[in-house]
């Protein structure tokens, strides 16, 4: 025997107190909370940060068998920043990332002025991102998906840490389909050892171009500096892949926020 119940659907709108939700708006399904994921709106390297929904949309139920043994999903149709609409498909938030890792909002923008333009795409973004290693809750797209961090210490954006990881040489690597050239670099490490974490600034960092199987190093002035941006500028290097080195503080892990390329 099946018994069926109907569960009704409701839009929870946050408090206007609290600041990082303002003017923005929850999905649940009875006793569960849903949450929008990247995959399911393009792509897992797409963004959905300048996606809003509307208090008009209309919110419909869908059963899923092939989704995670079975689920209920809710669709609906939202719009993107700067016009055109996007199929939006909501899934139980104790499902993020089962699938991929990727973009993910709980709490949706109810209108344009609320959600987050994207930039300009960058020579950064159009790059595939890899690490040597990878912490279960990051992703090495949080490097060139053009949020500029506020500290060091920033956690409302994503990051990409080499955590647990400690006290060895790690990388992170931009690969383009075709040769480039690069003469600048700027990268925002994570710290947030200021508030208990296990991540610090690297005790040192490098840059390598890719020539063929072998990896050159890139000889220039690297600083490691908590709260901005570091910097390097040096003459123009025709390249295919571009991998930044470090080396993690004794007993410490670390990790990046941005790093962008000209």
């Amino acid at each position: 025997m099946r018994l069926g119940l109907l569960i009704p659907t409701a839009r929870i709108v946050a408090k206007k107190e609290i600041e990082s939700a303002r003017d923005r708006v929850a999905l649940e399904r009875g006793p569960l909370v849903y949450c929008v994921e990247a995959i399911d709106a393009g792509g897992s390297r797409s963004t959905i940060r300048d996606v809003y929904l509307p208090d008009d949309a209309e919110i419909n139920t869908e059963e899923r068998p092939d989704l995670f043994g079975g689920a209920t999903v809710l669709t609906t149709t939202a719009r993107r920043v700067g016009g055109g609409e996007v199929k939006l498909t909501a899934v139980p938030y104790a499902f993020w990332a089962h699938r991929d890792v990727g973009e993910m909002q709980v709490w949706l923008a109810r209108n344009a002025a609320t959600a987050e333009a994207v930039p300009p795409e960058t020579l950064a973004s159009r790059a595939t991102a890899t690490a040597s290693h990878i912490w279960v809750s990051d992703t090495p797209q949080a490097l060139n998906d053009r949020r500029v961090p506020r500290s060091s210490s920033d956690g409302t954006i994503p990051r990409h840490t080499w955590w647990d990881k400690k006290g060895s040489v790690e990388w992170v690597q931009y690969d383009w389909p075709e040769s480039t050239n690069v003469s600048k670099v700027s990268v925002w490490f994570f710290d947030d050892s200021n508030t208990g974490g296990g991540c610090t600034l690297p005790q040192s960092w490098r840059l390598l171009a890719n020539e063929g199987d072998v990896w050159v190093p890139i000889a220039a002035n690297y600083e490691v500096a908590r709260d901005r941006a570091c910097t390097v500028t040096f003459p123009a290097v025709m390249t295919g892949a571009l991998r930044l080195e470090v080396a993690l503080a004794p007993g410490h892990s670390g990790g990046i926020l941005e790093w962008s390329v000209e």
